[in-house]
């Protein structure tokens, strides 16, 4: 919005630096209620707050395109609200809710994305109990090796379910009635398209 204000008159308008501002305060409100939250044990895990930092975020997301994509690791909340993203379903995603942004999953680590057992927990061992251990990234060949089950994304990528079948269609009501299970949360967007499975590069009878 404020970019828009500020390429239609060539500055950054009144009009525009309240839009910014009330950014920052949706922001500062946002992770107020996230350390609440947290303090509450509402939200596990660690809970890094971009309290104080929300003139830079939204500053540095006003200046982007709305195709442009952002990469950030800690302190990123306020990222994702100036971008546009809706405050309820992103505190939906630190409840670990399916109605999140990411189905209540976002950035994983290597327990919960590849089922690894992880450390004893004992008396000194800290959060490294869930950790992945070395990756042997100063021995040959020196790098992380395409594959390497590492911590990453879940919950955003697109599933593809086949051999399911219409049960019944409503146009009336713009509806298709499906049988079996449909992967996503609710509200999620599901693309019915036919397919043709191959084997050996040919079309299966």
């Amino acid at each position: 919005m404020a970019k828009e204000v500020m390429e239609r008159t060539g500055e950054l308008s009144t009009e525009g630096r309240v839009e910014l501002l009330r950014t920052m305060l949706l922001g500062r409100r946002f992770e107020e209620r996230c350390a609440e939250m947290y303090a509450l044990q509402k939200i596990g895990g660690f809970c890094h707050l971009g309290i104080g930092q929300e003139a830079a975020s939204v500053g540095a997301i006003s200046t982007l395109q709305p195709d442009d994509y952002i990469f950030a690791s800690y302190r990123d909340h306020v990222h994702a609200l100036a971008k546009g993203s809706d405050p309820g379903r992103l505190m939906a995603e630190l409840f670990g809710r399916e109605t999140g942004v990411s189905r209540g999953k976002g950035f994983a680590g290597v327990m919960k994305r590849h089922h690894f057992k992880g450390a004893v927990r004992t008396h000194g061992a800290h959060e490294y109990k869930r950790h992945g251990g070395s990756i042997g990234t100063n021995m040959t060949p020196g790098r992380t090796l395409p594959g390497k089950r590492m911590p990453g994304q879940m919950g955003n990528e697109q599933v593809t379910v086949m051999n399911q079948r219409i049960a019944k269609l409503v146009p009336e009501q713009n509806l298709i009635l499906i049988e079996g299970g449909i992967p996503g949360a609710p509200q999620t967007l599901i693309a019915v398209r036919g397919a043709v499975r191959r084997s050996g590069g040919k079309p299966k009878a």
